[in-house]
């Protein structure tokens, strides 16, 4: 991580920001490498070696379990969180070198969204309901939520959110019954929870803010044509 000056000289942009007193830009550019590109950058030198420490692999840490929690139960025996961010990257690139199957299952709907639980899939069905498979392919629950297509299934805080044409927002318990719900007026297209907050978009090009826990109005836009797909990069929203 250098920077090339106009006069042709190298800068160290790590220990510039640091000198500098503004650490927090430094972790936020860590915590965004790869576990591999993470460990490159502590071999550059003693000064780079300096950030690895328990407050950045926390850190790392925490960004990787945001609204993932059935990923902990691998992390039981773990010593350090250094030791299950590797965890976790392995289990990202387990796939890579698996044996791939294949299970098919034939659905009554057309399939708008899914998620995973880590032990079972959770479908988001075009005719409003919501249907759970396990990974063997049997239903393990189904249930209808919205009056059209599920366009988005996202699980945060052992909550269920589903968004839908329908132009509703709902928020289900663990054991699927109601709790609330926000109205857009428009076909839901993508649901992002994170840090507390619920950021929703649909048509019209219309993005909206709430409160997690209330569903508490905080801010709102719209305008424009149909907006598509959310996702939080730190503390941006793109």
């Amino acid at each position: 991580m250098q920077h090339w000056q106009g006069t042709g000289e190298k800068v160290d942009i790590i220990t510039a920001l640091q000198e500098a007193g503004v650490d927090y830009v430094v972790f936020n550019i860590l915590q965004m490498l790869s576990l591999p590109d993470l460990c490159s950058v502590f071999q550059v030198s003693s000064a780079w070696n300096s950030w690895d420490t328990s407050y950045l692999w926390n850190r790392v840490l925490l960004s990787q379990l945001r609204d993932r929690e059935e990923l902990v139960k691998y992390l039981q025996h773990s010593q350090s969180e250094k030791e299950s961010t590797q965890i976790l990257w392995n289990l990202s690139q387990a796939w890579r070198h698996s044996d791939c199957s294949t299970v098919k299952v034939s659905l009554e709907s057309s399939v708008l969204s899914v998620w995973s639980t880590g032990v079972s899939v959770l479908c988001g069905m075009n005719s409003g309901d919501v249907q759970e498979w396990s990974l063997d392919g049997e239903m393990i629950r189904s249930k209808e939520m919205h009056d059209k297509g599920i366009r988005v299934i996202r699980v945060a805080k052992k909550e269920l959110f589903t968004g839908s044409y329908d132009g509703t927002v709902k928020v289900w318990c663990s054991d699927w019954f109601h709790l609330r719900q926000i109205s857009l007026g428009v076909a839901v297209t993508d649901i992002c929870v994170d840090g507390g907050s619920l950021v929703v978009c649909g048509d019209q090009g219309r993005v909206e803010c709430y409160q997690e826990d209330r569903l508490a109005p905080v801010w709102r836009l719209e305008g424009g044509e149909m907006v598509n797909c959310l996702v939080v990069w730190g503390t941006v929203l793109v």
